[in-house]
């Protein structure tokens, strides 16, 4: 079973760019995520995700 859903956050303003938030969506097992810049100091985050057993 598939799983399909949708994560919002509003980022630390510390963040200096994209590419930052970017390394540590990776670093923590998200980078299979489709990501969305739409809001100022806002990611989307989108995932499809298989079931585990």
């Amino acid at each position: 079973m598939v799983h399909d859903f949708t994560l919002v956050y509003a980022l630390n303003p510390e963040l200096d760019s994209q590419d930052e938030v970017l390394r540590r969506l990776a670093g923590s097992d998200c980078a299979d995520a489709t990501v969305g810049w739409g809001r100022p100091g806002h990611v989307a985050l989108a995932f499809s995700r298989e079931a585990r057993d």
